[in-house]
């Protein structure tokens, strides 16, 4: 694997981890409350978005499409038109998605390209 696509991969870990350090300690209420945190979380998926934008078309095609193209459309999933962000989609994706997503970097990491897709996401 290329140097600079270990690279990207390993700072998209490095925003689920500020994302998992800022809602710490967070409830869904908690974090509807927390402005600072709303905007944290949601610049940290930008984030994640540019960086999975960044990977080579043949790395993502080789390496599930589907999740990628997931992360690529983030922000269709956040917006609702033009009243703002949907807090509980993005709850939803910091609480369960980003920790398979996180998985399957460790796996990509690793060199696996054995393991299948439901090891890491359960069935499909």
């Amino acid at each position: 694997m290329k140097r600079e696509i270990q690279f990207l991969l390993l700072e998209i870990i490095d925003m689920i981890n500020d994302i998992e350090i800022t809602l710490q300690g967070l409830g869904l209420e908690d974090y509807r409350n927390n402005r600072r945190a709303k905007i944290y979380v949601v610049g940290f998926f930008e984030g994640i978005r540019d960086k999975v934008n960044q990977l080579p078309d043949e790395f993502k095609e080789d390496n599930w499409k589907e999740l990628w193209d997931e992360f690529t459309d983030i922000q269709k999933i956040f917006v609702i038109d033009e009243l703002g962000v949907n807090e509980d989609a993005v709850w939803k994706t910091s609480k369960f998605k980003l920790k398979k997503l996180r998985m399957f970097i460790n796996e990509v990491l690793k060199g696996k390209d054995n393991f299948k897709m439901s090891s890491v996401f359960g069935e499909t």
